[in-house]
């Protein structure tokens, strides 16, 4: 009979415990303290010589949209031949390659100092069985190809050296 009693005892003020314990997770949790995302930082970062000024991936009826600022840093004008963004799970549960469009135009002499607005239209993809929502993150992976005008002699860089820049974006997806 007192080893029944003991148990009992026992259940009721180690149960109470971990009720208690349960409700604070509970509360830390609901207040997005336990959630890893809330911890992330967003960035947007190139090698250096490009620099990222402005992005935002908004998410609209059709798909996503990646709106992204860079200002030639390089020390010379350059000539863009293709912009693209790598993305996987965001659009498509591939990987997919983007390719941006926006002003200037590829082939446009980007001037050391000058911005260029790009643009890249990510659709949904019907196979796709989720797709990410508004506020959570995503990770994609930039590369802008361009001709360095400092070494072309022809008027639109077209004969000039071809070269690679690298970049990562980590961005919050925001309501388009």
């Amino acid at each position: 009979m007192r080893k029944g009693q003991a148990a009992v005892e026992f259940l009721m003020v180690h149960g109470w415990a971990i009720l208690v314990l349960l409700i604070i997770l509970a509360t830390l949790y609901s207040l997005g303290v336990l959630n890893p995302g809330s911890y992330t930082n967003e960035e947007c970062v190139f090698l250096p010589g490009f620099d990222c000024k402005f992005y935002i991936l908004q998410k609209t009826s059709t798909g996503y949209v990646l709106n992204l600022i860079v200002t030639n840093g390089l020390g010379f004008d350059i000539s863009l031949v293709d912009v693209n963004a790598t993305a996987r799970g965001i659009g498509s549960e591939q990987t997919k390659i983007y390719t941006a469009t926006g002003t200037p135009s590829f082939g446009t002499i980007i001037k050391q100092g000058s911005e260029a607005k790009l643009t890249f239209q990510i659709p949904f993809d019907a196979a796709a069985p989720s797709v990410p929502e508004v506020g959570e993150f995503t990770d994609m992976r930039l590369k802008v190809i361009y001709k360095n005008c400092a070494v072309a002699t022809q008027a639109n860089c077209a004969d000039g050296a071809e070269h690679i820049v690298s970049g990562r974006i980590v961005a919050r997806i925001e309501p388009g």
